[in-house]
């Protein structure tokens, strides 16, 4: 299997895994989320990435790559290695800290090493994103892990 299919096969594992978690909140988990429309978001998210994996892949195999894309594809491969990690911690971190501080953190960390902004840029996203969802999310009925502020 080319390094290609294998990025399309984690992909595709990813999405469909959340697209069945997605269900098995609808179908049993409704009431602790507060809505459907937690499962909804979360199926959506799931046919989104098989829909951006598959296009990638078609896209990735029609290209010619030189040595200059060899060594742009090695850093790249370096930088989702690493992400893994980040996503992981997140959420992991989402139980324990709760949704806003998570995100803060996650987003905080990512536009910063990752998006290599600058931390004035990087605070304000981080915090924009992360209180934006939040309320969105509650807006339409989601409860969401608290945390460190459950005092709230």
């Amino acid at each position: 299997m080319t390094g290609q299919r294998i990025q399309l096969a984690a992909i595709i594992a990813l999405a469909a895994l959340a697209i069945a978690e997605g269900r098995t909140i609808i179908v049993e988990n409704t009431e602790i989320f507060g809505s459907e429309l937690a499962g909804w978001y979360v199926i959506a998210l799931g046919c989104l990435l098989t829909i951006l994996g598959i296009a990638y892949y078609v896209r990735e195999k029609n290209i010619v790559i030189t040595e200059d894309d060899q060594a742009e594809t090695a850093n790249n491969n370096r930088k989702v290695a690493q992400f893994y990690p980040l996503m992981i911690a997140y959420a992991v971190g989402i139980e324990y800290l709760g949704y806003i501080i998570s995100t803060l953190l996650f987003f905080t960390i990512f536009l910063r090493f990752f998006g290599k902004y600058n931390w004035k840029k990087v605070a304000i996203l981080s915090i924009a994103i992360s209180i934006g969802f939040g309320v969105v999310f509650e807006q339409v009925g989601m409860s969401l892990p608290k945390g460190l502020l459950s005092f709230l």
